[in-house]
């Protein structure tokens, strides 16, 4: 059992900032809302965050494609961005198969410092899809917090990125699915087990069924495991 949980992730993030040289009430005083999608993207400036616990850590805001942008007359920029990300889990496997596994998403600022962008969650900030269905594993909850990092001059080669920075994530709680190791592993043994008392019942002298039968019994749980 790989002590590490590798699992791909699909959601949307959506971030809410308000930049006001984006105000355009003097200009279109009578148009509340604009929309807009790559393009519109490249022309302003576009939060940069990213995944820091994603096997191939990607920057969002940079060259994405699932994105829409929507920009009040005040200048508050709605960025909704659609990702799929490949994460790394490690796992407590004392308990195997009766485990509970805690696996975070973490999202870190990138080139900008506490001092220029924060990063915080709104109020009730996940919504899971109704079909969720995963493969061997239960979603039993979700939550989020935030909190900080700090890199030291001597972790990079450019000061510039050093310092103190913003950072978000959101822990997935994951039972996992008894059903898949009942039947293949579990009643098999047993059935083997409660199997193997049937030599015991033969006659002493048939010894070729004996060893026919252990042979089979034999092959069976090589094959399980």
């Amino acid at each position: 059992m790989a002590k590490t949980l590798r699992f791909d992730v699909h959601l949307m993030m959506q971030f809410r900032y308000l930049d006001k040289r984006l105000k355009f009430t003097d200009i279109a005083p009578y148009l509340t809302q604009i929309y807009g999608g790559q393009n519109a993207h490249e022309l302003i400036w576009t939060p940069t965050v990213y995944v820091a616990n994603e096997r191939t850590s990607a920057v969002m805001g940079n060259g994405v494609k699932d994105l829409l942008i929507s920009i009040s007359s005040y200048g508050m920029v709605i960025l909704n961005i659609r990702l799929e990300t490949n994460l790394n889990c490690g796992l407590r496997l004392e308990k195997f198969p009766f485990d509970v596994q805690e696996c975070p998403l973490v999202f870190e600022s990138w080139t900008h410092n506490v001092n220029e962008m924060v990063l915080d969650w709104d109020e009730d900030p996940i919504v899971i899809a109704d079909n969720l269905h995963l493969t061997e594993y239960k979603l039993m909850d979700t939550w989020v917090n935030r909190s900080g990092v700090s890199y030291t001059p001597s972790q990079y080669h450019y000061g510039r990125f050093a310092g103190n920075f913003s950072s978000i994530n959101i822990t997935f709680k994951l039972s996992r699915e008894m059903g898949f190791f009942m039947m293949d592993y579990y009643i098999p043994s047993i059935l083997i087990v409660v199997i193997s008392w049937v030599p015991f019942w033969l006659h002493q002298d048939a010894g070729a069924p004996r060893i026919m039968l252990g042979k089979i019994y034999l092959h069976v749980l090589v094959n399980i495991k």
